[in-house]
This record gives C-alpha cells, sequence and structure tokens, in this order.
C-alpha cells in the first residue's frame, strides 16, 4: 500500500495552526476596536463637559446683554472651558485632528476677546458695535463643538456595533474551518 501525501501528524498541526491564527487575529481585531472605544468614549466625556462650559458662558453673555447682569460669570464659565482644552489637548488632537483643534482653540479666543471687550466697553454704541461677533463667535463655537459630538456619538455606535458583531464573525469562521479540518482530516 502507498502511504497517505500528508502525514496525520501535519494535517493536525496545519489544522490547530489555522485555530490559533483565527483566534489571534480575532482577538488582536477586538483588542484594537476597544481600545478604539475607549478612546472615544473618554473624548465624549471631554467634550460633553466642553460644551455645557461654552452653553453656559453663551447663557450668561445672553443674560448680560438682556439684563446687564454679571458678565464675569460668562468668562469663569469659559475659562473651565479654556481649562479643560488645555488639559485634555492630547486627547482632542487624537480624535479632532491637529487643524480641527487649532479651529476649537481660536474660535473660543475669539469669542473670549470679544466678551473681555463688551465687558469694557462704556457707552451702548460700542457695545452693539461688539455684539454682532461676539454673537457670532460664539454660535460658531457651540455649532462647531455639538457637530463633533454628534459624529463621534454616531462613529461610537458604529464601532460599538461592530464590536458586539466580532463574536458572531469568530463563530461562523470557527465553523467554517472545523468543517474544512474535518473533511481535511
Amino acid at each position: 500500500h502507498h502511504r497517505p501525501s500528508i502525514s496525520i501528524r501535519a494535517k493536525v498541526a496545519v489544522s490547530f495552526s489555522l485555530f490559533f491564527i483565527l483566534s489571534f487575529t480575532v482577538t488582536g481585531w477586538s483588542y484594537w476596536i476597544l481600545s478604539k472605544l475607549e478612546d472615544k468614549i473618554e473624548f465624549l466625556e471631554i467634550a460633553d463637559s466642553y460644551l455645557v462650559e461654552i452653553q453656559q458662558a453663551r447663557r450668561f453673555e445672553k443674560n448680560y446683554l438682556l439684563y446687564g447682569t454679571n458678565l464675569d460669570d460668562a468668562l469663569e464659565h469659559l475659562e473651565i472651558a479654556d481649562g479643560i482644552l488645555t488639559q485634555e489637548t492630547g486627547k482632542i488632537e487624537k480624535i479632532l485632528g491637529e487643524d480641527h483643534f487649532k479651529t476649537m482653540a481660536a474660535l473660543m479666543s475669539k469669542y473670549h476677546e470679544q466678551l473681555i471687550l463688551l465687558g469694557k466697553a462704556e457707552i451702548e454704541s460700542e457695545k452693539a458695535r461688539i455684539v454682532p461677533d461676539l454673537r457670532e463667535f460664539g454660535a460658531q463655537m457651540v455649532s462647531f463643538a455639538e457637530d463633533f459630538l454628534e459624529k463621534e456619538q454616531n462613529s461610537a455606535g458604529r464601532m460599538f456595533l461592530l464590536a458586539k458583531r466580532i463574536p458572531l464573525y469568530f463563530m461562523s469562521a470557527i465553523f467554517i474551518l472545523m468543517i474544512f479540518v474535518l473533511t481535511f482530516l
């Protein structure tokens, strides 16, 4: 009789190698996705805090324009928002990219300048000249932050969906591999 072309031992070794490679790949992929998700969730928390602070600043700005109440409250919230940007620069840039981060910081600084000018303005005509720019930068600053928050929430949602599907893909691949190994052996 003639010997089989590939020994049983070699077939078993190849089969185990395929299972190992598949498991290693899926584990690596899962780990990568979960790491990305962790970054996104951290970013969403930071962006949410930032958004709350700039919205508060805008609220106090409107109160000041309507009732002449304390503008320091608006500045205080803006300082907190600025602190968030400064402390979390790395994490924000990692998600947004350097250019978008710079845009965010620039809008905030322009808004901040206008708020300070408004506080220093003595006469109504002076204030009236500052208000359109103040409102423009304020609106841009808020909508920019809201847009990114929404995009990242959608992106995180898609990644969660993928993370939930990975085990299903893995089980399907294992099943196909098992059939292949059984026929191979």
